[in-house]
């Protein structure tokens, strides 16, 4: 049941990062971004 929210959080994160690879934004800010939104997200997720 955990795969779907992965895989589309995965198809989102490679959609945002073709459309920010083509609008020439900075895309290792980018990636530290979603790094850090993934990562609250998991704390958030795992403490009760």
């Amino acid at each position: 049941m955990n795969c779907a929210p992965r895989y589309l959080l995965l198809t989102s994160f490679q959609m945002n990062f073709f459309y920010l690879y083509h609008d020439n934004i900075n895309v290792r800010e980018y990636i530290n971004h979603v790094s850090v939104r993934v990562q609250s997200n998991i704390n958030s997720t795992v403490t009760p």
